[in-house]
């Protein structure tokens, strides 16, 4: 016997605030990881009840992602500067 059933999740960010973290952790740590202060800003804003177990991490890449338009993209590394 199989039972195959999908469980529904709601989870919120707020991005406003995730902006104004990942922009003070810069002022605070200017060499601080780009992505590193990303995903530390989004884990630090989610809503969710965190009892239902771990966000997939696809979840967290869709904030991630909205985070990054917000702030007009993020140069993660510079290549070629000699």
């Amino acid at each position: 016997m199989k039972v195959k059933y999908t469980r529904e999740f709601e989870v919120e960010c707020d991005l406003e605030q995730a902006e104004e973290d990942y922009r003070e952790d810069f002022y605070w740590d200017p060499y601080i990881e780009p992505d590193r202060a990303i995903y530390d800003a989004i884990e630090a804003n989610l809503m969710y009840d965190r009892d239902e177990g771990d966000l997939p991490q696809d979840v967290i890449e869709q904030f991630a992602t909205a985070l990054r338009k917000r702030i007009g993209g993020v140069q993660m590394e510079m290549e070629g500067i000699i």
